[in-house]
């Protein structure tokens, strides 16, 4: 949601995919812009002729905007090269690596998982500072904490990842007594280094795969 809306104002995104395929992001973003309910489409097995016709436009609207995918790059090398190379010569201003927990530095050996996590959002802090870059580090929580509001030391291995970081946004979603997910979320703003902290309703909308502002905001 953040790199679709970013890219609509015009900004040039790149987004590394480390946990998920480029083209099953893609089809997120068609879900949520042609109002398709993937779920109501997986129980039915079929495909209408209104929604055949949504997801087409909702396809080459996509295929307009200014987002680079990159989904076979799993190294810190091949992250760096390629955060220079949007920086340098595609002139991308923004770019999000979700999940970065997969990345992994293949030139060291470290002691532990920690050290080799703090290696490597040092390395991209810098390489982003130095090509003028915005760097968003999509991290998951621990699966502990999942039905607690989450604080900054909830995000898997977070050490350097929050200390490094200028903001730090958590995204909590409650889950119910059935284990399946409310449709109200809070996006919790725990660190900002020139701004306010503070709460911000959400509202998942799962059927399209969607997150938008919640009433009010």
């Amino acid at each position: 949601s953040l790199a679709d809306g970013l890219a609509r104002r015009g900004t040039k995104v790149g987004v590394l995919a480390t946990e998920m395929s480029a083209e099953a992001y893609g089809w997120r973003l068609v879900q949520g812009k042609a109002m398709i309910d993937r779920l109501a489409i997986r129980g039915r097995g079929v495909i209408t002729e209104d929604e055949k016709q949504r997801v087409l436009a909702a396809m080459d609207n996509i295929a307009t905007l200014p987002i680079w995918w990159q989904d076979k790059i799993t190294s810190l090398a091949g992250a760096l090269a390629w955060l220079r190379y949007l920086a340098e010569v595609e002139g991308v201003q923004v770019v999000f690596i979700d999940i970065i927990d997969h990345l992994t530095d293949t030139h060291r050996k470290y002691e532990n998982d920690v050290s080799e996590m703090t290696a490597i959002t040092r390395s991209l802090h810098f390489a982003a500072q130095r090509s003028s870059v915005a760097l968003v580090g999509v991290s998951q929580f621990l699966k502990d904490d999942w039905d607690v509001k989450p604080t900054l030391k909830s995000p898997r291995g977070s050490g350097t990842k929050t200390i490094d970081a200028d903001a730090v946004l958590l995204l909590w979603v409650p889950r119910k007594d059935d284990f399946t997910y409310v449709n109200e979320g809070t996006v919790i703003v725990a660190k900002q280094r020139f701004g306010a902290t503070g709460e911000v309703p959400v509202f998942m909308d799962w059927a399209y795969q969607r997150v938008s502002a919640g009433v009010g905001q």
